[in-house]
């Protein structure tokens, strides 16, 4: 894919040089620049020459190529050797385009290589970079290598480092350990190329991986780490090994692995090289998180042959071969049926291994409800003589119990206090799936969490002076309230207002009240919708004028406001709107002046606007794309000292702005977003999912996968010229984090991950994909799911705005409908939406192309009626009346030339007429009844 990068043209082999001190030894030519650490003995720097950064794919004071062994002679004791501790055997040696590693000697140091010679090479050869690992037998005995752990320390450390060096210094690494197909690649946290791709040789396979307590490490054979060690807690669902060596002068004394490194100028260049060296390029659609009954399809490209492909559960899956294409590229549908993980073994070439990781739910509205109603009934706390009567709290699947304030079960304070992210996205989250799905009683419990734990808690009352709605930081609302402190007390106490992120999930969920007001008026009783939208637009003003008016811990005030993504912010531009719609011109003009300044400082005023509250992670990703949109979408102006940074004095000024702008910042933001989503790392928890902390050996499935892949889905649908691509890994990304709800039937004992039907509809904070490992709020656990919801309804919040059926014309896969079904004849298409709110339908390369949203209601069926010509006919739609009462629906429609078009619904017309504007809407009124039949004519 070739998407907004810096790409260093090849040049041709060059001639090689080398230089040899007692510190390094240096290898370049026209591809590779490089340097051994002799110290080490291995690759202290890995280097494209003439790159534009000159960025070191090495992190600082580490090298690649150092290994570690644990092995046994003769059915002894497992004993430990490395590379890093045998510098006293170790012999380096060059020669032209070769580095030369020689552990020749038994090392006196203790974990130094002995029974055992190690000869490890460096070649530069044809554009690559092939390092080799021989190891041969020194001893009269077997010997039995049960790990070889090598760790990838590629520059993937962030701390204490600007956002310029992040960006352009640093890398993310995508790692894919699947046995002989397994890959590695590397790239700047920008996107910008090149990428390192890294692939095993002939013969050479990864098995396993793990990073407690240090770098993220792949082992050849992992039966001592695997087996032996790692055995507190987990599972590890792919084969391990280990390779026994005969005695010396015999067949069979020595072993080979290998491992080639490439330049890759993009995606597509990576996938190139994955079929050159004979492994395979895999596309899956819609995601490797499947619920049941939703069709699904996947790609494998490859010279190799594919010799079988076996499931897991044979009477559960059913897989079909229905096409080869160029590639060659043979393609597969896939359906299945059994809940929980499902591993598809790929056998190719000479009896290699590719191992497919998929994961099976129940139907995504299924999973939308029951999280809501789980949240509800098992999730708040009701209980007048509580400071925390209302808090949403945090359930623990492990001990089967809602954890609080007086019973943390272990957790941090401020994780059940109800002040942070944790807590405040649960009553958001209910609140979103309620304007789509209206339930009252989930209604009344969002009420009672307004009234008892929000409104003059949590939250301050608009007459509550200085600092009106603002919200109060951790550990709790009732610990800062009742603080002996003063205000003005840095931060602290009565003075915790500061903290940006707490703002968003509170004013979205004020909005989302105030549509479900709106909507449903006989629903709410607290307040009404111009109650909740009083309280929204109150809430995001102090967004700005007291999270970024009030000094934080260290002194200064806090800039989140102004100059971080924070999620669910995303929302402001549909606030400002609805401020106008309702009259409140100067409110909206109010807010609208505040939030194009934070606009305008992404886009013009710093490079690299993608950090959070911690140097490098992917929690911007949502707001930043929304920005690009704004931009696009609004006539932003330009301007003369627009605002000035409360701590440096700077002002801020934008004498120049354009639609250019605004289209260089969204490629920018979009390459950095996919940088730091896992797209050809084809398993269920990497395919589509943010990555984390560098690299996708730590937790996995966070809120920003969905959060994030909304903006990839978004740009996808209105701003590529080719959406193909996108839709593959924004849907992953939607469909990624429902494998997160503990969720399912009487058969399958109602969850996969945590059974029981107490747990039925909990969800996981993230997805640990590590045998063992501690993740960081501080309790160990195994591979899966985390046992406690925390962040991640912030994530499906995302989720429910990615929620779409999109009909494409793929490339690789023909006709296909992302989140639902498709049938095609000779004079019509039928669409059946399954993507879990069916509210919103989109054709994309399609006659005609086509966006389509509903207010309310959702569509069960869509029939297309095409004429002989392919030209459309007329449009129709089941769709179904959710509250069963008379109302009006708002119908959006994007993409029909302008004019008047008949719009009937079960017969009585009324007329659309489709503007120059980007939407044109149309209310239906709409009769009492279970399901209406709506038909569009007049194309």
């Amino acid at each position: 894919m070739r998407i907004a990068s810096i790409i260093i043209s090849s040049i041709l082999l060059g001639a090689i040089s080398t230089v040899s001190n007692a510190q390094n030894a240096t290898l370049s030519n026209s591809y590779f620049d490089l340097s051994l650490d002799q110290k080490s003995g291995g690759l202290a720097s890995i280097k494209r020459p003439n790159d534009a950064f000159d960025t070191n794919y090495v992190n600082e004071n580490s090298t690649i190529g150092d290994t570690t062994i644990r092995y046994w002679v003769d059915g002894g004791e497992w004993a430990e050797a490395s590379t890093a501790s045998s510098e006293d055997s170790r012999q380096v040696s060059t020669s032209p385009g070769m580095l030369k590693v020689d552990y020749l000697n038994d090392s006196a140091d203790h974990h130094g290589i002995k029974a055992f010679s190690l000869e490890e090479t460096y070649a530069l050869k044809d554009g690559g970079l092939t390092w080799t690992m021989r190891f041969k037998n020194k001893t009269s005995h077997e010997i039995e290598l049960g790990d070889i752990a090598i760790p990838m320390n590629f520059a993937t450390s962030y701390r204490d480092c600007d956002p310029v060096t992040v960006f352009t210094k640093r890398v993310i690494r995508h790692s894919f350990i699947s046995g002989d197909a397994s890959f590695m690649f590397v790239e700047r946290c920008n996107g910008a190329a090149p990428y390192l791709v890294m692939t095993p040789m002939p013969g050479t396979h990864l098995e396993y991986f793990s990073q407690r307590g240090g770098p993220y490490t792949v082992y050849i054979h992992a039966k001592v780490r695997a087996l032996n060690l790692d055995t507190t807690f987990g599972d590890w669902r792919l084969p391990i090994t280990s390779k026994t060596i005969a005695p010396k002068g015999k067949s069979g004394d020595e072993v080979v692995y290998a491992f080639k490194f490439q330049w890759a100028k993009d995606y597509d260049d990576v996938r190139n090289i994955l079929v050159k060296e004979g492994l395979i390029s895999v596309n899956a659609v819609p995601g490797m998180v499947l619920p049941q009954k939703m069709p699904a399809m996947f790609s494998l490209t490859t010279k190799q042959k594919i010799n079988s492909i076996k499931a897991e559960f044979p009477k559960s899956a059913k897989i079909k071969l229905v096409g080869k294409k160029p590639g060659p590229t043979y393609v597969y549908k896939i359906e299945l049926s059994k809940l929980g993980e499902n591993i598809l073994t790929v056998d190719y070439g000479k009896g290699a291994k590719l191992y497919l990781e998929y994961f099976c739910t129940q139907p995504a509205e299924t999973l939308i409800q029951k999280r809501s109603a789980f949240i509800i009934n098992k999730q708040q706390i009701k209980d007048p003589s509580k400071w925390y009567d209302g808090l949403f709290s945090i359930w623990d699947m492990k001990a089967q119990v809602l954890r609080n304030p007086d019973n943390n079960g272990g957790l941090q304070d401020y994780i059940v206090g109800g002040s942070d992210d944790p807590t405040n996205c649960k009553a958001p989250y209910v609140a979103l799936k309620n304007v789509s799905f209206p339930v009252q009683s989930e209604i009344d419990s969002l009420e009672y969490y307004a009234e008892r734990f929000l409104w003059g808690g949590l939250q301050r009352k608009d007459t509550e002076f200085p600092y009106p709605y603002g919200i109060y930081g951790i550990d709790n609302w009732y610990m800062n309230r009742n603080s002996l402190k003063s205000v003005d007390s840095k931060g602290t106490g009565p003075d915790h207002l500061w903290r940006g992120y707490d703002y968003p999930a509170i004013f979205y969920f004020y909005l989302n009240m105030y549509k479900i007001a709106k909507l449903y008026p006989d629903k709410t009783k607290y307040l009404d919708a111009k109650g909740y939208l009083e309280r929204a637009f109150g809430t995001a003003k102090a967004f700005f004028d007291v999270a970024y008016g009030v000094k934080g811990y260290w002194g200064e005030y806090t800039d989140y406001t102004m100059k971080t993504g924070i999620y669910n912010e995303l929302c402001l531009p549909e606030l400002i709107d609805t401020l106008y719609t309702e009259g409140r011109k100067a409110d909206a003009d109010w807010l609208k002046n505040e939030w194009e300044k934070k606009v305008k400082y992404f886009v013009f005023d710093d490079p690299y606007p993608y950090i959070s509250e911690y140097p490098f992670d992917t929690t911007a990703y949502e707001s930043t794309h929304a920005i690009a949109k704004y931009g696009l979408e609004h006539d932003v102006l330009p301007d003369q000292n627009l605002w000035q940074d409360k701590n440096s004095g700077v002002w801020y000024s934008h004498p120049k702005v354009s639609k250019n702008d605004f289209r260089d910042f969204m490629q920018r933001e979009t390459a950095a977003n996919i940088a730091d989503r896992g797209w050809l790392e084809t398993t269920y928890y990497s395919i589509g999912s943010d990555i984390r902390a560098g690299g996708n050996a730590t937790y996995s499935l966070s809120y920003m996968t969905q959060m994030g892949g909304w903006s990839i889905l978004d740009y996808a649908l209105y701003f590529s010229e080719k959406p193909e691509e996108y839709l593959r890994l924004g849907y992953a990304s939607y469909l990624g984090s429902w494998a997160l709800i503990n969720a399912g039937d009487k058969a399958s004992n109602y969850g996969y991950w945590f059974p029981g039907p107490e747990n039925d509809g909990a969800a996981g904070w993230a997805y640990e994909p590590q045998k063992i490992a501690r993740p960081w709020y501080g309790l160990a656990q195994g591979r899966g799911i985390w046992s406690y919801d925390g962040e991640i309804d912030h994530g499906f919040m995302g989720g429910l705005r990615c929620a779409a059926t999109i009909v494409v014309k793929d490339p690789i896969f023909g006709l296909f409908a992302y989140g639902g079904g498709i049938a095609e004849s000779k004079d019509s298409i039928t669409i059946i939406p399954m993507d879990g709110i069916r509210q919103s339908l989109h054709l994309l390369n399609v006659n005609p192309k086509l966006n389509m949203q509903l207010e309310r209601d959702g569509f069960n069926k869509v029939i297309e009626r095409v004429s002989l010509d392919g030209k459309l006919k007329n449009l129709s739609f089941e769709i179904e009346n959710r509250t069963s009462d008379a109302h009006e629906t708002k119908l959006s429609i994007r993409g029909l030339p302008t004019g008047d078009y008949q719009v009937s619904v079960n017969g009585s017309a009324q007329v659309l007429n489709i503007t120059t504007e980007p939407w044109s809407s149309i209310s239906l009124k709409i009769p009492s009844c279970k399901a209406y039949r709506v038909e569009i004519a007049g194309f």
